[in-house]
């Protein structure tokens, strides 16, 4: 496979003790070591390195029957395009029972960095526009939900909340932010509401 220096993949997987796959010099979303969950992240570099098999790793990896879960987080970049292809294949895939895609002001920020630097434009202003939404609410009903959030930490008490809801993750251990949520009860840090705009699609508060 040829190589190109304007494009490069990131993904972030976690299977056990699985590392990451590539490495970058600008801090990605924020992706946490599960054993059932993967994260799909697209930053767009100039680098030589470019490596196209990492899509192909990433579908090979959704089909592991012990992953349950996938998140992706839209960017309004060439990165949006290929995650929302990515989350299309896995909610016909019968092992992923819940797939979030995340609208992260945060990273859309990184990622419209990083086009910057490498010289490609953004595709749009408004990443909601290049998703398809009708098509994944029909191939991923009552898997896929589109969240909107601007605090990471109360977007992953959100996540891990919906999971055990689900009985998709009823017995993993507490993470690092859900400990602290039981340390602290009251603190608002630790706390967040879920505005359900639809049956798929929440704003996290």
């Amino acid at each position: 496979m040829k190589e190109s220096s304007s494009l490069r993949i990131i993904i972030f997987m976690r299977k056990g003790n699985t590392k990451r796959t590539t490495k970058s010099t600008i801090k990605p979303w924020n992706a946490h070591s599960v054993h059932d969950n993967i994260s799909w992240v697209y930053l767009s570099k100039r680098d030589k390195d470019y490596d196209a098999i990492d899509v192909e790793r990433t579908m090979k990896a959704i089909r592991d029957k012990r992953i349950k879960s996938l998140r992706i987080p839209i960017c309004g970049t060439i990165g949006t395009v290929m995650g929302m292809a990515i989350a299309t294949y896995a909610c016909t895939l019968p092992n992923i029972k819940r797939i979030y895609i995340c609208d992260d002001k945060e990273y859309s920020e990184i990622a419209a960095e990083c086009s910057k630097k490498a010289g490609i434009p953004l595709i749009t202003k408004d990443p909601k526009s290049l998703i398809p939404y009708e098509v994944l609410r029909t191939l991923g009903k009552h898997k896929v939900v589109f969240a909107t959030f601007d605090n990471i930490f109360k977007y992953i008490l959100f996540w891990e909340d919906d999971l055990r809801k689900h009985k998709i993750r009823p017995n993993r251990p507490l993470n690092r932010i859900e400990y602290q949520r039981t340390l602290h009860p009251y603190d608002k840090n630790y706390q967040y509401t879920a505005e359900w705009i639809s049956d798929d699609e929440v704003v996290i508060r």
